[in-house]
């Protein structure tokens, strides 16, 4: 007979404890667990409360329980954020794959709808949570902390994206542009007083910049009731594939657009888990996410220099490049700078350990890779260049152990290889302008044409304008060369070309305006310069240190690549130089900062003059000039009128008139129309094969049709580009009306044949 004893005394005092524990974690997960519930909740529900509820919780919460997991928990709060939500949205994208991916295995017809993508995203929320409930409480850890308590005040900002939307609206609505005027200039107010006020604290610059930005941006992306740009219309038809297709497949033929999920899968997640229309979430949830970028740029200067040069530099950024008018029309580009700045801010934050900061980082790489496919090589090119630079200065080792060393290089080039080959076959394009480079040589100064060096670095490699005249001669030899079989009809050589640029608003004062313009210009060259300065008195100042020289390595090598993009036509015709600068400005803008700190110590007596001399330019890139001086043409940010509102502006009836065209074109038979008609045909049907963008009357075929938009029916004019030069020029109406019969008309649109 055995006889079984108690246990003794320590193995009951450890099972006490291990269930002591397990309570404990229970409790630490019950925040996270309620918010998963308020979460499916709202995914349910699905009021405009319950949206914006589940925009914000899915872009930080997974994120967030992400960062504690892995002990990545930075010191800084406008950081603990911006890393949740680019971890999170990193995360969006692999639910998005892995829905697209397991949904056929399983026979859903809908792989991307709301069941699977909220089951599958709750599974991934609920690891995270059982992972970061193994230290501290998540939430307690990350958001909460009491030291990050935002000002009193802060709120209040919330203010300037709210009337810059309203502006925006307004004027969609056929309002005044005063009101939309007022939102604007708070907006540029709110920012140069933040910059006057000199020293405030973190937390302060965070908000406004944030807050600022995305309230320009709203202004842009709200106009219209269907999307504003170029770019924009054929990333979101890359989106309603997907989303007819109820799911993400590899099998893009070589379509680079429909190899990047950030336009393809990642919208169609946001909208089943929110309810939100794609368009919305083109137009309002990405302007949105974006506005934490130039917070990044901030908080990757606050690592080198104090918070008002970091601040200065920062603010820099959104007079670059048409930051406020190019972005809001680049989707695609909006997740991949917002991952890039991520990765970047991660490398040098010194709260995170090295060899974690390095996996999560090289995770955001893998997600830049497949969110931007431009974006991705230029920070290829830029961490092999810095790489380089660095292992001359402070040796191989430091250099490949940095978190920008070989493991991160390393995974973007073999995600890249991967994705944009085998997976995708998207890299032709790249294959495809390299051998154009190669033919053409470096091209240097291709604008130049009898003009001075000066004035042609101004200019650098962009579209130059010409007469209509030369335009209809340059376009009509083109088209005998490469489209032969456009025939003409017998009366088109009798028409002229007529000039017909935008009537500019009248100058109060023409010396004023003429001295405004030059000494921006002039603004912007120093700005640029400062940069430069920065980065080479940086490298010089970090060359011993292991960091600082990786981050000046970086600088050098940005430096570089942007030289090589302002000089080289065969550059600058690949990739567009100003998307570059906005690539640039994560290690650029610090680089200014670093300037501005060190110049301002040398001389206190010029830090005064860096706010105003940062207004003058954030007034000229919002518009606010031409309305104050007039002699300059208003962005469509503030009126309905000018060269963006003929460009992008779409019309309701021009939208009409396009549909009803691509259900009742003959196939196989051309339609014509404008350069920026063509935005119409992208941004509502399937309309592609045959479609050329030429309105003059010898070339247009005489059995082709005539898509004629707002701007051809109503302001009575045209655009085209050929040869690196673009002209505005008079819609050939009366050509038309002997040439042709009207079949389709609204009031703002036609369609001839």
């Amino acid at each position: 007979m055995i006889t079984v004893g108690p246990p003794p005394a320590d193995e009951l005092s450890n099972g006490a404890d291990r269930a002591l524990e397990r309570r404990h974690r229970l409790a630490r997960m019950a925040p996270t667990l309620i918010l998963l519930t308020a979460l499916n909740g709202a995914v349910i529900w699905q009021s405009l409360p319950a949206q914006v509820l589940t925009v914000a919780i899915v872009t930080t919460l997974p994120g967030a329980l992400v960062l504690v997991w892995a002990g990545l928990v930075p010191d800084r709060g406008e950081r603990r954020l911006a890393y949740a939500v680019a971890l999170s949205v990193a995360l969006l994208l692999v639910v998005g794959l892995l829905c697209s991916t397991i949904g056929p295995l399983l026979h859903l017809d809908d792989s991307l709808a709301r069941a699977p993508v909220v089951a599958l995203l709750d599974i991934v929320v609920f690891v995270c949570c059982i992972g970061a409930s193994r230290t501290v409480e998540p939430l307690d850890r990350l958001l909460l902390r009491r030291d990050d308590s935002a000002p009193t005040w802060a709120p209040l900002l919330v203010a300037v994206p709210l009337l810059c939307s309203v502006g925006a609206l307004r004027l969609n609505g056929g309002h005044g542009s005063g009101f939309a005027v007022g939102a604007v200039t708070l907006a540029v107010a709110v920012l140069a007083a933040t910059l006057l006020a000199g020293r405030r604290g973190v937390r302060v610059h965070s908000w406004v910049l944030y807050m600022v930005t995305v309230g320009l941006l709203l202004a842009y992306s709200l106009r219209s009731n269907h999307l504003f740009g170029w770019d924009i219309q054929q990333e979101f038809h890359a989106f309603s594939v997907v989303d007819a297709a109820g799911r993400w497949s590899p099998n893009v033929h070589g379509d680079a657009y429909g190899a990047m999920l950030s336009i393809t899968a990642l919208p169609r997640v946001f909208a089943s888990l929110t309810g939100l229309s794609g368009l919305t979430v083109f137009k309002v949830v990405y302007p949105a996410l974006f506005g934490l970028f130039p917070v990044l740029v901030y908080s990757i200067g606050r690592r080198w220099v104090p918070a008002w040069p970091a601040l200065v530099g920062a603010s820099v950024v959104a007079v670059q490049g048409q930051f406020f008018q190019q972005l809001p029309a680049l989707a695609r580009q909006e997740i991949g700078l917002l991952f890039f700045a991520s990765v970047v801010c991660m490398a040098f934050d010194e709260a995170l350990p090295t060899k974690r900061a390095t996996v999560a980082a090289s995770f955001l790489g893998l997600a830049l890779v497949v969110s931007h496919y431009s974006t991705a090589y230029v920070a290829i090119l830029l961490l092999a260049g810095a790489m380089a630079l660095s292992a001359a200065t402070v040796g191989a080792r430091p250099a490949l152990r940095s978190t920008l060393g070989g493991v991160l290089l390393l995974s973007l080039v073999a995600g890249a290889v991967l994705w944009y080959g085998p997976l995708t076959h998207a890299g032709r394009h790249l294959v495809d302008e390299l051998g154009d480079a190669r033919t053409q040589g470096p091209q240097l100064m291709p604008n130049r044409q009898g003009r001075s060096p000066l004035d042609a670095w101004l200019s650098g490699a962009t579209t130059q304008p010409e007469t209509a005249t030369l335009y209809y001669e340059e376009v009509a030899r083109q088209y005998r060369s490469e489209r032969p079989w456009v025939r003409a009809d017998p009366t088109a050589s009798r028409y002229r070309a007529v000039d017909a640029s935008v009537d500019l608003p009248s100058a109060r004062s023409a010396a004023g305006v003429s001295a405004w313009r030059s000494g921006t210009t002039l603004l912007s060259q120093l700005v640029l310069l400062g940069s430069v300065l920065g980065v080479l008195v940086f490298a010089w100042r970090y060359r011993r240190d292991d960091r600082g020289a990786v981050f000046a390595a970086l600088g050098l090598a940005t430096v570089g690549l942007l030289a090589i993009a302002r000089v080289s036509g065969s550059a600058s015709e690949a990739y567009n130089l100003e998307r570059l600068q906005l690539q640039g400005a994560v290690v650029m803008s610090p680089g200014l900062a670093f300037a501005v700190h060190r110049l301002s110590a040398w001389r206190p007596a010029t830090r005064t003059a860096f706010a105003p001399l940062v207004v003058c330019l954030l007034v000229q890139a919002t518009g606010l000039a031409s309305v104050a001086l007039g002699g300059m043409t208003a962005p469509a940010n503030l009126r309905n009128a000018g060269e963006d509102y003929e460009r992008f502006y779409i019309h309701d009836s021009e939208i009409a008139a396009a549909v009803w065209l691509a259900a009742h074109r003959d196939a196989g038979t051309s339609v014509h129309t404008d350069r920026y008609g063509v935005l119409r045909l992208w941004a509502s049907t399937d309309v592609s094969d045959g479609v050329l963008d030429a309105l003059t009357p010898q070339t247009i075929d005489r059995n082709g049709y005539v898509f004629a938009s707002w701007a051809n029916v109503v302001a009575g004019r045209a655009r085209g580009a050929v040869g690196g030069h673009s002209a505005a020029y008079r819609f050939p109406a009366d050509f038309l009306a002997r040439s042709k019969n009207v079949i389709y008309a609204t009031e703002r649109s036609r369609v001839y044949r």
